[in-house]
């Protein structure tokens, strides 16, 4: 170390040492925690909650897709979603709690800052008053000032690189030391989530696998519960079934013991059903109006006197046969309102009324045709009433099934008549309700098929063509001509000869060689007015 003794070499010594101040006077040190481990935890914490929301939508998405064996019931997904937001909360404490700790270490930093500002402050204070010493003794020691521009000051530099040195071992020790502690509070908070996480998971998984085996037991014993109860059902059905299938035989057995042709009456299997048929109708609505039928003859009186009205009222005109109509529907009508025994009494007895007028049809066909005009009209109304009055004349007449009873003797009169109204009634236009003219058609068939070739059968037969036969024709054609060759080749031909039953041969063969059935029938035509009314029943 050199000294000079000149004045001018202690000023420059002094502005060294200031310079070397200057030059060497430091910022304050402040300590933070750093932005790359900050960021670094952030990171690892975001990490951490979204490769869990990741790997819960993952596991929905296989649940979803078959990747797990089918969708996820909802409680399941319920418990799911809260553990999703369970593990989004715990990131968000440890968010939280980072930065209280973060907080907390920059206070202390802070106040290690205070400190060392303050053993800085003390060590320039300290190197001052050396510098002054030195000066002091430099200035003894030389007596005089000296011009020294290059007076080193070799002591003082190397005080001030010692105590920089010193000062930067320090800062580097805390800093080192601070960082050090800061990983390691990091590093533990780190594990100590983590663990917190597993544990967590390992939870749910627990809680979550204990549910799936409580819901597969239930589902299980459900489904025991449902199979019995399927057995039950199917055991009851077929109980049931064999039950109503004993019934349905039953029932066959019994409506083919009545569809059955009796011994020594001579028709069709299929005739015998459809007299069971209209019989059924029939009895179902006398069943209903049985009381009625009991009481006294003044009470029924009553009711009928407005259906004998009409009926005997009818005349061949069209008029006529839409007024009497009319009437019969509205009394029935009425009826049907006051109760259904009082409108199944009405309905029985107006069919009974009607088919007592047969007899006297055979010699006036045109009032057998307005009375199925009137009868059609009621039956578009109640349409059992058509089946009452076909019952009815098959009680009257049983040719109007077509059956022959064994000893059958009945009057051509009765026979002529009954069969021409069921004859007008089977020529009428097919209605949706009832096909007239396959009616006719199946009587036909089953007449020549089943009954014998007598007096009764051929008048009945000869009745029947002379109205219906036009009908028949016009329907079928080529078929219905084939029918009416059968009718003399087969069925006239059979006929014994006698002078009453060759008066029916001859207008059986006449009807059919002369191709009659081509023309509309006789008394067919109906006027739209009668003043003469001179034709009643």
């Amino acid at each position: 170390m050199r000294f000079s003794a000149a004045e001018e070499d202690l000023d420059a010594a002094t502005q060294n040492v200031l310079d070397f101040e200057k030059l060497h006077k430091r910022q304050p040190f402040v300590f933070t925690i750093g932005s790359e481990e900050n960021e670094e935890r952030r990171s690892k914490s975001q990490l951490a909650s979204s490769s869990s929301a990741t790997s819960l939508r993952e596991r929905d998405s296989n649940k979803g897709t078959g990747g797990g064996g089918g969708m996820i019931d909802k409680r399941t997904f319920e418990k799911e979603l809260e553990y999703d937001d369970h593990v989004r909360q715990m990131s968000a404490a440890a968010w939280v709690d980072s930065n209280t700790r973060r907080e907390k270490l920059n206070r202390e930093l802070k106040e290690v800052y205070l400190e060392e500002n303050q053993d800085l402050k003390s060590s320039i204070f300290s190197v001052l008053e050396q510098k002054a010493t030195y000066q002091q003794e430099i200035k003894n020691f030389v007596g005089e000032k000296r011009k020294s521009p290059l007076s080193p000051l070799s002591p003082v530099h190397a005080l001030g690189s010692s105590l920089q040195a010193v000062k930067e071992e320090i800062h580097k020790a805390k800093h080192q030391k601070l960082m050090e502690e800061a990983k390691q509070e990091a590093a533990r908070q780190v594990e100590e989530q983590r663990r917190k996480l597993e544990l967590e998971t390992q939870r749910a998984q627990a809680a979550a696998l204990k549910e799936q085996q409580k819901q597969a037991a239930e589902q299980q014993k459900q489904a025991a519960a449902m199979k019995q109860l399927e057995k039950a059902k199917a055991d009851a059905a077929a109980k049931v079934k064999s039950e109503a299938a004993a019934l349905k035989k039953k029932k066959e057995e019994e409506e083919a013991a009545k569809e059955a042709v009796p011994s020594g009456v001579r028709m069709s299997p299929s005739a015998a059903k459809w007299e069971n048929s209209c019989a059924k109708v029939y009895d179902q609505h006398r069943g209903y109006a049985s009381e009625i039928f009991k009481a006294s003859k003044l009470e029924r009186l009553k009711l009928e006197k407005p259906i004998k009205k009409a009926v005997n009222q009818l005349s061949c005109s069209k008029q006529q046969i839409r007024f009497v109509g009319q009437q019969m529907i509205q009394h029935l009508s009425q009826q049907h309102t006051q109760g259904k025994h009082f409108y199944s009494y009405c309905l029985v007895r107006l069919g009974d009324l009607i088919a007592q007028q047969g007899p006297g049809l055979g010699a006036s066909k045109q009032l057998a045709f307005a009375y199925a005009e009137v009868s059609c009209m009621v039956a578009s109304a109640f349409k059992d009433f058509i089946y009452v009055l076909i019952s009815s004349l098959q009680k009257a007449c049983p040719l109007v099934v077509p059956k022959f009873p064994k000893g059958y003797r009945g009057l051509p009169n009765e026979i002529k008549g009954h069969v021409s109204l069921y004859a007008a009634l089977c020529q009428l236009s097919p209605q949706q309700w009832f096909p007239f003219t396959e009616h006719a058609w199946s009587y036909l068939a089953r007449f020549l098929n089943a009954l014998p070739a007598n007096e009764q059968t051929a008048i009945a037969l000869d009745s029947f063509l002379q109205i219906a036969g036009h009908a028949l024709f016009v329907a079928f054609r080529r078929q219905q001509v084939k029918v009416f060759r059968y009718v003399t080749d087969e069925f006239v031909a059979a006929l014994k000869e006698g002078d009453d039953i060759d008066a029916v041969k001859s207008r059986l063969e006449t009807y059919v060689k002369s191709e009659l059935f081509r023309q509309e029938p006789e008394g067919s035509y109906i006027p739209e007015t009668d003043d003469s009314q001179h034709i009643r029943c």
